[in-house]
């Protein structure tokens, strides 16, 4: 036992000068079936303790990340074994999967010091920085593998290279059909209790829970442009496009005087047998029901929709297992125009939001989009509370201003500081804003302004 340890103390300090590209000869090295199960079974130790390190207890050994250690193993041994016949070197079978076994403690101990950077926020988080150290990581552990087999195959360069790349490429090819996981995962809280939509209950209640907020909406008031907000998160499986919906229906009823007039459709099983659900229909149900109430002269229609987008100008309508209509810009219109609603402002956060602002722009409209029509935006996520669209207009901008244009040029400026920060291509959002609706929200802007003014001097508000 003392001389099997003693050999494998001798392989890790060859897999040290390896990795530094220093040179290793085959003699150097204690080849054995040992020492190969023991450098094996060291490499799968390190990679266990350090994911229980960052993923905690409780949790359990995941067998398919083993297996997939085990498959990249196998292809090593295969590599080894061709190059071992094709350049005459017996001891390559077994030595050169040693050595390189030797090494991977050190590339490991890199990894962990840079997830552990990354997780206490010293370093970087975006995925394309992770994504550019791991590919520096494996350029490095490929460039020391390959000066190790050249060296020790002195005159049988062109073979072991070609040997080399053949294995390489196999390798490289194996990360993107093996699955990539921890060796411990941690174990999932309980999932809460969710409604299905296509709960009969859930199904069977929308109807009635439609009808309920529409009723509930109050007529205009005479002499008053007032405002009408209507959320629309469509994606069911991620939670930060009902999250801001709410966030900003309460800003509207609370902030732009909106209370009674504002209705939001989400799609989200948490809503299922509470709110409405985001479909099209219901959209052109509520605008309609919205443009007989409200005085087509003189109130607003604040219309905000939250999704996933596609680059053919497609809105995401999502809540499985219901089939429900992705929104066209053509759709869109058809209900707003159909509502005979006059003046509107959109804003669309969703990727290539920006194909949407030439279909519906007019003189009396101002559209907002996250990103331009051939640029994604950013945010989404079931543990996000916010897009930075929504963000950074909405919660950010519009608690300092009443002014939608105001507030869309400053957004634009934290929205690109957080795209640097994370290191995502510029989404590059975009306005536009008609004459007439410029004139009617400078009007709007003045009455909250004053009512604000009012409200802070204590005085009845108008």
């Amino acid at each position: 036992m003392r001389f099997v340890l003693t050999d494998f103390i001798a392989n890790l300090q060859c897999g040290s000068r390896a990795v530094l590209l220093r040179r290793v000869a085959l003699d150097e090295l204690r080849i054995s079936p040992d020492q190969l199960v023991l450098l094996a079974s060291a490499f799968f130790a390190v990679r266990l303790v350090m994911d229980v390190a960052f993923n905690g207890l409780p949790g359990y050994l995941n067998v398919h990340a083993v297996a997939t250690e085990t498959t990249l193993i196998g292809l090593l041994m295969l590599a080894a074994y061709i190059a071992a016949r094709l350049t005459h070197e017996p001891r390559l079978l077994l030595g050169y999967p040693i050595i390189l076994l030797a090494m991977e403690p050190f590339f490991l101990a890199l990894q962990g010091l840079y997830a552990w950077a990354a997780h206490s926020g010293h370093v970087p988080v975006a995925p394309s920085v992770a994504a550019n150290f791991d590919t520096a990581v494996m350029a490095w552990f490929l460039i020391a593998a390959l000066a190790v087999l050249l060296r020790a195959t002195p005159g049988r360069w062109v073979i072991s290279a070609a040997v080399f790349g053949a294995y390489s490429g196999v390798l490289l090819a194996s990360f993107s059909w093996l699955p990539h996981q921890p060796i411990w995962m941690a174990r999932p809280a309980p999932a809460p209790t969710h409604v299905s939509i296509a709960d009969e209950a859930a199904f069977h209640a929308q109807p009635a829970l439609l009808k309920r907020d529409l009723d509930a909406l109050e007529g205009e008031r005479p002499g008053v442009a007032d405002l009408y907000f209507v959320g629309f998160a469509a994606y069911a499986h991620e939670d930060v496009f009902m999250k801001e919906i709410q966030v900003i229906d309460e800003l509207f009823r609370e902030r732009f005087d909106a209370e009674g007039r504002t209705l939001t459709l989400i799609n989200n099983p948490r809503t299922a047998t509470e709110v409405p659900l985001a479909s099209l229909t219901n959209l052109t149900r509520v605008l309609g029901h919205i443009g007989g109430l409200l005085n087509r002269d003189e109130d607003v229609l604040v219309l905000y929709i939250t999704s996933h987008g596609t680059d053919k100008h497609r809105l995401s309508v999502v809540n499985w297992p219901l089939k429900l209509d992705d929104i066209a810009p053509a759709a869109l219109k058809r209900a707003l125009d159909d509502s005979g609603i006059k003046w509107r402002v959109l804003a669309i956060s969703a990727c290539y939001a920006g194909g949407f602002i030439e279909p519906l722009k007019n003189e009396t409209t101002l559209i907002m989009t996250a990103a331009d029509a051939l640029k994604p935006s950013f945010g989404c996520g079931t543990q996000s509370e916010f897009t930075f669209f929504g963000k950074a207009v909405f919660d950010e901008e519009l608690r300092r201003t009443y002014s939608f244009s105001e507030a869309f040029a400053r957004a634009r400026d934290s929205i690109a500081q957080r795209e640097r920060e994370q290191q995502f291509e510029p989404s590059n959002p975009q306005i536009h804003v008609g004459a007439a609706i410029a004139k009617k929200l400078r009007e709007v802007e003045s009455r909250l302004g004053a009512r604000h003014a009012s409200d802070a001097a204590g005085s009845p508000a108008s």
